[in-house]
């Protein structure tokens, strides 16, 4: 039977972000590994440079400071996993991150193999499952940002239109109170004629009631 190893996983998305073929040495939460899966970038933040699942998690730090170790993972960021090779295992069928445990039996050399996720508490997921869930969250991830970016074009477009609105609501006014002035020059000068008090801008209404203004002699309002 091979030596057995540590896999060590995102926390988020359960990618691999170093598998057991790589030396490690763990100390204080922290994991100190040779090597690290194609899933995880570099990014520079600053003084040091980050170690970026493709899910966005951090995982840890590249320290090229230490030879051989220069890969250091959070511990609080990735979950690690024993693995126990065995000839047992069924490549095709069990996951790289699943351990399997052979338990010999009272009637002789059949073994009873049991598969066992590494935590104990989550369900068994093959490499396709696992693709295919990574790919269901990009797809959703790109379907927020575009609901993102709809919401902004429509608040922006809210807020264009509201203050058109209110220039139009002041120019409104502004007719509105004209009229009233010159109705009130109208009633100075002629007093018998009965104003409307109930005009309105979003209507044709007349200025002067009808009866009124047919009783006033020659002063004549046509209603348009």
């Amino acid at each position: 039977m091979a030596s057995s190893g540590i896999d060590f996983r995102c926390t988020i998305c359960d990618r691999k972000i170093c598998a057991e073929s790589y030396p490690c040495t763990i100390r204080n939460r922290h994991a100190y590994v040779s090597g690290i899966s194609d899933c995880v970038q570099k990014t520079d933040q600053g003084m040091k440079c980050a170690l970026v699942c493709s899910c966005g998690e951090y995982v840890g730090e590249f320290i090229a400071c230490r030879k051989g170790l220069k890969y250091c993972l959070d511990l609080e960021k990735v979950r690690r996993c024993s693995v126990r090779s065995s000839e047992h295992i069924d490549a095709e069928g069990v996951c790289p991150h699943q351990t399997t445990v052979a338990l010999q039996t009272e009637f002789g050399a059949s073994t009873l193999s049991r598969k066992l996720d590494c935590d104990g508490n989550k369900p068994v997921m093959n490499p396709t499952v696992c693709g295919e869930e990574a790919r269901k969250e990009d797809e959703i991830m790109q379907l927020k940002q575009t609901v993102a970016a709809l919401e902004q074009m429509v608040q922006s477009m809210e807020e264009r239109n509201i203050k058109k609105f209110k220039d139009m609501c002041g120019t409104l006014l502004k007719q509105k109170l004209e009229i009233q002035r010159l109705q009130e020059i109208i009633w100075a000068l002629h007093p018998e004629v009965d104003l409307n008090p109930a005009f309105s801008v979003n209507t044709k209404a007349s200025y002067f009631a009808s009866a009124s203004a047919r009783s006033f002699g020659d002063l004549n309002v046509d209603e348009d």
